[in-house]
This record gives structure tokens, sequence and C-alpha cells, in this order.
């Protein structure tokens, strides 16, 4: 066996679909890197998916043995991702130390890589370390899970479109909404001094207002390079709760985010940017805020995206319902956690029994949290036999029958690139954040059609940017004849969609092969951090 020389930890983020690409890297770090081993944080609810992954798609029983699960914190239901992101808050601290600790033949730790949607780890990593005088501390490394026009719109220069702009927007909008009184209540103050509360009250209204604004409603124009500009009411396509503590969360999390890009020493992503967004990738690799540190230029590395192949369960009846249709008829729809689709969720489901046609939809155990109306289509789309709705589904697989003709999606990072390996095209329903960006690059580049009338909230009887001529109505009727129209599309355009699709696929196998760009960037990475 070789001597081990490297270890690397990786610190994960609660959201299960951030952890599969994690994994499938260390895979790839350790086959190219056989003197390096890896540990990885992760919560708990990710530990058994993760364990598969190792256990299926290891390269050999060697590299097995370098990898290493430490799972943080308690099982959550499925979709309580704020509770496994505080128990990861809270609890990974214990379990880094155990790490420290623990490393028994292993060596210390060089290299510490977060994902960067989880800052925190910047303060845990220090906070454990201190107790460890003894022990040289880890350097920091960000991971980048997500597209990179994200990534500037969040913390990027105002050129590069982000919204740097936002708090000078605040503050002369009103100098005291980001001014949040002391909480005197926290501070030991007894609970009948009512003043503490209303003061909170008071400064809770002057922020959701100024927030609204200055943000959610605010048509100032926004340039990502490499996207369609478009206006900043324009990121959110659902009915927003301004004064909700997962929105006031939102802008703590965005300001906590930006106070840490100057941290880690380098980037990497594994999001294949360079192929799906290039003109953003670009950009990214030269924006100051995420390339410049204190000890001079950082690098952004991309890794690349790694081959997913289908499982040998696709889902309980799933390939038997799609070896009874024919060639590219079948709709297959996941919206991921999303259940709220406001009025345009009935229009899709009727409209695909009132025209008998085939489809899948993965719903996630979300059946419950569904209306009367759709629990009653689905159910009687299920008894004549032109759908099905298991609560898991093997995407992958799904993707790769020739039956399916198109994917509907919520777009969700891992989604888009997934469709495009099986070369579907995309029936783009994000609904807000990133889901919104890819949404719109997905119809500019032409590998599917992005709706726009599920939109709710703010964007009602509006005029995009980006699609001009088109006046948000969010109706199911507006919706419905939207979908037809589109599905028509896809079935007619199908050739084309098709052809763009294999070639930004062709872009990934290329960058994949054993010589490509991807595995010399694996292998220099591998041996990051021997140098000191």
């Amino acid at each position: 066996m070789t001597e081990l020389k490297s270890h690397f930890v990786f610190g994960t983020t609660s959201a299960y679909s951030h952890v599969p690409p994690i994994i499938e890297l260390s895979l790839a770090l350790l086959k190219y890197t056989p003197d390096l081993c890896i540990s990885i944080l992760l919560h708990i609810n990710n530990f058994e998916n993760s364990k598969n992954i190792i256990e299926n798609e290891a390269s050999s029983e060697d590299v097995k043995s370098r990898i290493k699960l430490w799972p943080i914190g308690e099982k959550r239901e499925w979709n309580d991702i704020l509770s496994s992101f505080m128990d990861m808050i809270y609890k990974s601290g214990e379990v880094y130390a155990g790490v420290l600790l623990g490393s028994g033949s292993w060596p210390h730790p060089s290299i510490f890589i977060y994902d960067a949607v989880s800052f925190f780890y910047v303060n845990m990593k220090s906070k454990v370390e201190e107790n460890f005088p003894h022990l040289k501390p880890t350097r920091s490394i960000a991971y980048n899970p997500l597209p990179a026009g994200e990534m500037l719109f969040l913390g990027g220069t105002e050129e590069n479109g982000s919204l740097r702009w936002l708090d000078k927007a605040l503050d002369d909008f009103d100098p005291e909404a980001r001014v949040k009184p002391e909480n005197n209540l926290l501070s030991g103050a007894n609970n009948d001094q009512s003043v503490d509360v209303l003061d909170q009250a008071a400064w809770m209204s002057k922020f959701a207002k100024a927030y609204k604004a200055c943000l959610f409603e605010s048509d100032r124009l926004i340039k990502i390079p490499g996207y369609t500009p478009f206006h900043a009411f324009e990121r959110w396509g659902t009915e927003v709760d301004y004064t909700s503590l997962k929105e006031i969360g939102w802008f703590q999390y965005l300001a906590g985010f930006q106070a840490c890009l100057p941290i880690p020493e380098m980037w990497i992503t594994c999001y294949p940017s360079s192929i799906f967004e290039k003109g953003t990738f670009e950009a990214i690799q030269k924006d100051p805020n995420f390339t410049i540190g204190p000890n001079g230029k950082k690098e952004f590395l991309e890794l690349g995206w790694f081959e997913r192949k289908p499982k040998e369960n696709w889902g309980e009846g799933v390939k038997e319902f799609l070896n009874k249709q024919n060639e590219k008829t079948v709709i297959y729809i996941s919206f991921g956690t999303l259940v709220n689709g406001g009025p345009s969720l009935s229009a899709l489901f009727d409209l695909l029994k009132e025209t008998k046609t085939p489809f899948i939809y993965a719903c996630g155990n979300q059946k419950n949290s569904l209306n009367k109306n759709i629990k009653e289509t689905l159910e009687l789309c299920e008894k004549q036999g032109i759908c099905i709705s298991p609560n898991w589904v093997d995407q992958v697989g799904i993707l790769s029958h020739s039956s399916i003709l198109t994917f509907i999606s919520h777009c969700g990072a891992n989604s888009v690139i997934e469709s495009i390996e099986a070369e579907v095209p995309i029936i783009a329903m994000g609904r807000r954040d990133d889901q919104i960006l890819l949404s719109s690059k997905i119809h500019s580049i032409g590998i599917g059609i992005e709706l726009l009338q599920h939109r709710m909230g703010f964007s009602i009887e509006k005029k995009l940017l980006n699609r001009k001529g088109i006046i948000i109505k969010g109706t199911y009727n507006s919706f419905k004849e939207e979908f037809k129209l589109t599905l028509n599309k896809i079935k007619n355009d199908n050739l084309k969609f098709k052809l763009k699709l294999k070639e930004l696929n062709n872009e990934i196998k290329f960058k994949r092969r054993n010589n490509g760009e991807w595995i010399e960037n694996i292998i220099k990475f591998g041996q990051y951090g021997r140098d000191r």
C-alpha cells in the first residue's frame, strides 16, 4: 500500500443535492492521487446515500479505504432543510475536532474545503483549530456548488451584475432599515419590557418595506456576463413574504457570504460553467472579489462534472411504464422540493390529462401537499394508465430512456446538467434564485423553452426584460395556453433542440476524457498544499 502523505477535509452543506458532486470529486481525487486520503463532514440525513455512491462508484477497494464519512446532527424529515442546516452550524465543530484528533494512521489534515453556501465553516474551522495550538492549521479552499452566474450575482463586482449596490440603495431609501435595535430580552431584560418588542416590530416593518422597494419590486437593470439582462424583480417568480424569517435570513446570508469571499486561498467547482455558461465562467475567473485576496491572486479551478449512470432500480413501476410507451412520447416532471406552483400546476396536469399525454411525475413524497384537484387528476391518470407518480425515482435512468420527449423541471443545477447529458430538451419552470437564471439560460442557448406564466407576486402584469413583449398574467388559462404552445414546439423542433444538447454533451465528454482538461485539473489539485 502507498504511504499516505496528504489529507483533505470536505465540509458539506445540509442540502443533499450539493453532496453527490463532492463525493464524486473525492473519488476522482483518490483515484488519481494514491497517497491522498479524504474526510467528509456531512449531515446524517445524507450519510446512507453517500455511502451508496462510494460503494457503487469507487474505482477500487483501495479508493474506498481512503475516504471516511463523518455524520453530523440527528435524523430529520427529508425536506426539513432548515433544521438540518442548523445541525451543521452548531454541531460540525465537535465533529471536525474529532477529525483532527482521530485521524489515526492518516496524516494530519492539510486542506479544509468547504461548500461556499455554508460559509459558517470559516468561523467554525478557526475556532476549533484554536483549541489545538500544537497542530498546524489547515488551509482554506472554497468549493462552489452553483452556476457561475449565481455566484457573480451574489458576490461579484457590480460590473458583473452583483447585488453589491443593494446596501447603498437601502440606505438611500431608509437609513434606519439596516440598523437592527438591541434585543434587550436576549440580554437578560424582564419579559414585561415591551418596548423591546415594539422596537423590534418597528424595525421589522422598516426592514421589509425597504427590501421590498429596493430589490423584490425593483426594476434595476442586472447585467451578468453571458446572461440576458433582466430587472431585479424578475429573479423572484413566487409570492414573497417580506417579513418571514426565511426572507430576512436570506439577506443576512447574503451579507455573510460576501464578507467571507476574501477568506479562501483558491476556489474549486465541479459545475461545468465553462461549457454551459462560457462567458460567465470567463468573467468569474477574472472577478477580483473571487480571485484577489489578502495574499494576492487566487485561482478559480473547474474540476469537472462526473458521469452519472442509471441505477438498477429506477423507482416503483418506472421501467415497466416506460417500456410500454412509444419513442419520444413521455413527459418527465420533477420540481425538486417545490410544491407551491400556484394555479400553473393544476393547468399543467389538466392539459396532460385532456391530451392523454403519458407522463411521470416524481412527486418526492409531496402528494399530501398538493391541492385536491391535482390529487384527483393524478389518481384518474394513473387509473387510465397514462401516468405514474412514484415518491422516488432514478432521474438519470428515466432521462436515458428512449421514450422520454422532454423534462419539465424547476431547473435545479444538477437536473439541468443531467438533462444535457441525456440530450433531453427542457421545459424550464424556475421559480426563484438560480432556478430563474438557469431557466433563462436554457431558453437563450436553445436547449429548451422557458415557461413564464407560472410566475406570481410582483411579476403579475409586468413586462420581462429578458423576453420582450411578454406580460405575466399568472393565471390558470394563461399558463395552460403557454404550456400547450410550448409542448407543440418541443415536439416539432425536437431535432433542433437535440442537436444543441448533443453539442454541449460532446464538450462535456471531451473535457472529461482521460487526458482532458478536467482530469489534468484533478491531478493538479490532488497535489495541492504540499508546498509548505
